[in-house]
């Protein structure tokens, strides 16, 4: 992770923007209201935010990691428009409305869950083929075994 702080440009630069600006354009991308929530979503305790911006100094890794996803010039700097660089599951993307999330989370498990069968169903299939195979080669032995029985009965009887 460090290798990553020191070669990012973000770093380089002076942020000008204090801690507060910084958890605030958080809050909203989040669509979170209260530090607290935002605490519990960063995996920190509240009174650690209020260290933040009582010392103007966020926990910069902690926030790369955690936002990786989003533009980081937008979330420290507030200097870019975009917010996503993409779309990630587990948040609610602007203008996509929660029926709609509920909907594609749930085709996606659909997706997953077909596939899985899917694979289920040819394992299934070589299986079968190798039983059958088998059934087939016990078959055949067991002729052979009648065949030699019966010769083996004739040359008895003559």
């Amino acid at each position: 992770m460090q290798d990553k702080l020191s070669n990012n440009t973000i770093f380089k630069e002076k942020i000008s923007n204090n801690t507060i600006l910084i958890l605030n354009r958080l809050k909203s991308m989040l669509k979170i209201s209260t530090d607290t929530a935002l605490a519990e979503y960063l995996g920190v305790k509240q009174n650690t935010l209020s260290t933040w911006k009582t010392k103007n100094k966020p926990d910069y890794e902690l926030l790369i990691t955690k936002f990786d996803k989003y533009d980081l010039n937008y979330i420290l700097k507030g200097d870019n428009e975009t917010v996503l660089k993409h779309i990630i599951t587990d948040l609610e993307p602007p203008g996509i409305d929660k029926n709609t999330l509920a909907i594609n989370k749930i085709l996606k498990s659909s997706e997953t869950a077909l596939e899985h069968a899917q694979s289920e169903i040819e394992a299934r299939k070589e299986t079968n083929s190798l039983l059958v195979d088998k059934i087939r080669t016990l078959e055949d032995k067991i002729h052979q075994l009648e065949n030699a029985q019966d010769n083996g009965q004739k040359r008895k009887t003559a």
